[in-house]
């Protein structure tokens, strides 16, 4: 893997928060306890959201209507 289980666990937190509109959701908190500054995530992010959009966008719409 490219990223660390931990990387990729943070970078799908910040793709999801800002799915659902909350922008701020990286805060110093997060920083704080688990060590990234989301400046610091950015290639993971990135790579997480090519990933996602390579899957099935009707799949996407679906899990995004259930949860």
């Amino acid at each position: 893997m490219k990223h660390k289980p931990s990387e990729v666990a943070a970078a799908a937190f910040v793709l999801s928060a800002r799915s659902i509109k909350k922008i701020n959701a990286w805060n110093s908190e997060m920083e704080r306890w688990t060590g990234y500054k989301e400046k610091d995530l950015k290639t993971a992010i990135e790579d997480l959201k090519q990933f996602a959009m390579e899957v099935n966008p009707k799949f996407l719409s679906t899990l995004k209507y259930k949860f």
